[in-house]
């Protein structure tokens, strides 16, 4: 769930005038600090060194204060004289454009009067933080050395499009600024590295194992936070040591200096692109097998478990995919068998639906593909020594593969933490349309429930003997891979105690 859409009607109304019922009920935890005549805290530096000056503005409704200890560590991890500003005072601890910028030239002002001399400037900002202080960078952009977006989104196209070096960091566990929504930034960097390898140095992405949105921050999370967020194993502090090393090395390479610790610096940064590649592998592998745009490598694994054919004869069987995009062509195709050779030759088609725009999930919603059933494989392979089996497949079956495919891309890590604390993918018996009509409208059902997520395909399935080309049909409305995996790695995880590291 992304923060940034839900306080934007915040926006528009709290830090104007009187709150409106929908912000106050987020004053609680980390907001309660009274802040009508806060001034912004400034640390000072706990080394001598070259100076340096890192400003830090907070997330929605957090108090900078809480942002201390994190402050902290970064300066006792950095070889900086390293001053840190936590902006505010900002109404209601939300962060909005009107105080923004008047806070950070507040904040920047009281260290010069404290005797900061340094032009060495970074700017960080939290969730909702990270989007409103791109105002003052755009129009400071010759003042600033680098940008931090913590757990946050990158929406300035004057910021975007510059040189300013800028890191993204997150982590695996955020449950607001969610790994799938992070993913297009990585991927972006991904293609700028293959044609500019110092790409990943100056526009870094960087995502943590077991680290949350809260992490960032100390202290009760606020309302929202406590809710969306992913518990982790990591205490408060551990993850407070660990983005300050990953933020000191950015600091440093961005800077570059101290001179001597530059070297040391890009390889941390190097060693965090290849680590979030291997994070983000599983969400391209399952989007891939979802869906390439014009076929779904899904539907062959489909196919061969509703054949119901001994593995040991998948051979005998050869899937071709056609995926379309829109509803009518998918609507008037139906998929055909024939016998090539010793081979049965399917045409099946599929058609995947996306996530609609209020939708909480990033991966495709549903994925409806038209097979044929294992009666009419059978007549078609009847002059082979094909081998088939007597169980009864379903709907249900190919699913279940779809969790298996998931659990496999994810790895020892995402498997492991499903395993062990995830709320479990619950299966249903398919849902029996009798029509064509009926099918297409009715869709995968899933209902999300404290014991898990129960999903039910819709199907339709033809008898051999039905004539007009529609006899053996095995039509099935599926969680897609993706959808699969997204859950897994997130929603299962939610409310949902962590277990401790080893």
């Amino acid at each position: 769930m992304n923060i940034f859409f839900i306080v934007v009607i915040c926006l528009s109304t709290s830090w104007i005038g009187t709150a409106s019922a929908a912000c106050q009920k987020h004053q609680a935890g980390s907001s309660n600090i009274q802040n009508k005549a806060e001034e912004p805290i400034i640390l000072a530096p706990l080394k001598d060194g070259i100076e340096a000056v890192l400003l830090l503005v907070p997330g929605a409704y957090i108090n900078a204060a809480f942002y201390e200890p994190l402050g902290v560590a970064i300066q006792t991890t950095s070889s900086l004289k390293l001053w840190v500003g936590l902006v505010r005072p900002f109404v209601s601890d939300l962060p909005n454009p009107v105080q923004c910028s008047d806070d950070i030239e507040k904040t920047l002002s009281m260290m010069r009067d404290q005797g900061m001399v340094t032009s060495l400037i970074a700017v960080a900002g939290h969730s909702l933080g990270g989007v409103v202080m791109q105002d003052w960078i755009s129009a400071n952009l010759a003042n600033v050395t680098s940008m931090i977006l913590m757990a946050s989104q990158l929406n300035n196209a004057e910021v975007a499009n510059s040189s300013l070096a800028t890191l993204h960091i997150s982590g695996d566990l955020d449950g607001l600024e969610e790994i799938t929504e992070l993913e297009p930034t990585f991927r972006r960097l991904e293609s700028s590295v293959s044609q500019d390898p110092e790409a990943v140095f100056r526009k870094p992405t960087v995502v943590l194992r077991d680290v949350n949105h809260m992490h960032f921050a100390s202290g009760a999370p606020p309302p929202l936070v406590q809710s969306d967020d992913i518990l982790s194993p990591l205490s408060e502090e551990e993850a407070h040591a660990l983005l300050a090393v990953h933020m000191s090395a950015f600091l440093t390479s961005a800077m570059q200096a101290p001179p001597d610790e530059v070297a040391d610096a890009r390889a941390l940064l190097q060693q965090d692109f290849y680590d979030t590649q291997d994070i983000m592998r599983p969400l391209a592998e399952m989007r891939e097998l979802t869906s390439t745009g014009t076929l779904s490598p899904f539907a062959t694994i489909g196919q061969q478990i509703l054949s119901n054919l001994d593995p040991l004869f998948y051979s005998s069987l050869f899937v071709n995919d056609t995926s379309y995009e829109d509803l009518a062509p998918f609507e008037s195709h139906q998929p055909v068998s024939t016998l090539v050779g010793d081979v049965a030759q399917v045409n099946t088609y599929s058609l995947v639906t996306d996530a609609g725009p209020l939708s909480s999930y990033s991966s495709a919603e549903e994925l409806a593909i038209k097979f044929k059933n294992s009666d009419d494989l059978k007549k078609v392979l009847a002059s082979t020594d094909a081998v088939f089996l007597d169980s009864n497949v379903t709907c249900l079956d190919v699913n279940q593969e779809a969790i298996n495919a998931a659990l496999s891309s994810g790895g020892v890590v995402v498997t492991g933490r499903y395993e062990s604390r995830g709320r479990p993918i619950l299966l249903r018996p398919d849902s029996a349309q009798q029509t064509g009509p009926e099918w297409l409208n009715a869709p995968v059902n899933y209902t999300l429930t404290d014991a898990g997520l129960e999903v039910q395909s819709a199907s339709l399935v033809t008898a051999v003997s039905v004539p007009f080309g529609f006899d053996g049909m095995y039509y099935c409305k599926l969680m897609p891979p993706s959808r699969a995996l997204e859950y897994i790695m997130i929603d299962s995880l939610r409310g949902t105690q962590p277990v401790a590291r080893h």
